[in-house]
């Protein structure tokens, strides 16, 4: 596992690559914690989650960190993530002003990060929409069409009157 005391831990999104689930921790660069993710073997978490067998004995393996920057001094933490059809993984990132990696904050900045296992490729701001820096909480693939993933991003402005935005979003891959 990561070997986070549990008021640390905050598994925020996850994704699928091949036969495993790559689970993410927000993490939270103030609390010393990085944002960092582990493997699970899907048909091992299947059958927990089904009750067919312990989750005690699923195996978690393969920890891998990832230094996401900074921005205003906030650093970026994951909040989502999905698989690319060719291996590579991409995370929704917000850089949220918390002293811990559970509790919300303001949020001065959103971001794309594209990963190949462990490496960081390239990190992209999400642009503000209507001067709002939107919070990216869910990412959903709809495409990958020539060099270009389509995504749909779901925003969490931390605001139970405020109902959920869905932001369509399109990255260059290179």
């Amino acid at each position: 596992g990561l070997g986070l005391p549990v008021g640390h831990l905050n598994l925020e999104g996850a994704s699928r690559h091949s036969d495993v689930v790559r689970w993410f921790n927000r993490g939270n660069l103030a609390a010393g914690i990085p944002s960092a993710s582990v493997d699970v073997p899907l048909e091992g978490l299947v059958s927990a989650v089904l009750g067919r067998t312990a989750a005690g004995v699923v195996p978690v393996g393969s920890p891998r960190e990832y230094a996401l920057g900074q921005v205003d001094g906030v650093g970026l933490a994951v909040t989502d993530a999905v698989s690319l059809p060719d291996g590579r993984g991409l995370v929704s990132a917000a850089a949220e002003d918390t002293p811990n990696a559970v509790d919300d904050g303001p949020v001065v900045a959103t971001a794309l990060a594209l990963l190949d296992g462990a490496r960081l490729l390239d990190v992209v701001p999400i642009p503000q929409v209507d001067g709002r820096v939107h919070k990216v909480e869910g990412l959903a693939l709809r495409e990958v069409h020539d060099g270009a993933a389509h995504l749909g991003a779901v925003v969490d402005d931390d605001d139970p009157d405020n109902p959920s935005t869905v932001l369509e979003l399109r990255v260059e891959l290179g």
